[in-house]
């Protein structure tokens, strides 16, 4: 972070304000959710283990990193590769007469509480439901 700010030519003050302003997130934060999303990746687009993964991306141990990843993913770090990599695997049928979470979807990222996965019960194409993501509409002192 120091480096950062020292590039910046501000106070280091002045840049983390300025930062939260334009970007939403603390510096902190941001970079935390930035080495999870790289995390996330690895975990699905590579064979190296979970402790090699927390290491590249600068956690402390594999349990500070497991623990981080779950707070954002809602899984654990081994069962989130488990459940992704058997749902690019496997073909699953789809109730498209209901409009239920779809089977098999889930919502990852780096704000995955704030939307849900379901069938749309309007739109549809070539006579098929189509699945959409909708952010949760949250009404005033909900968190």
């Amino acid at each position: 972070m120091d480096e950062i700010v020292k590039v910046s030519g501000f106070s280091k003050y002045h840049f983390i304000r300025i930062f939260k302003h334009e970007i939403g997130l603390g510096l902190k934060e941001h970079i935390q959710s930035h080495r999870l999303t790289m995390a996330a990746k690895l975990l699905l687009s590579s064979k190296f283990s979970i402790m090699d993964i927390a290491l590249y991306c600068r956690f402390e141990s594999q349990e500070a990193f497991t623990r981080e990843f779950k707070k954002v993913y809602t899984l654990p770090t081994g069962k989130y590769r488990r459940a992704i990599n058997q749902l690019v695997t496997t073909n699953e049928v789809n109730d498209m007469q209901t409009n239920q979470q779809i089977p098999g979807w889930i919502v990852t990222g780096t704000a995955p509480g704030k939307f849900e996965a379901a069938f749309d019960r309007e739109v549809f194409f070539q006579r098929n439901k189509i699945g959409r993501f909708k952010k949760h509409q949250h009404r005033i002192g909900d968190k």
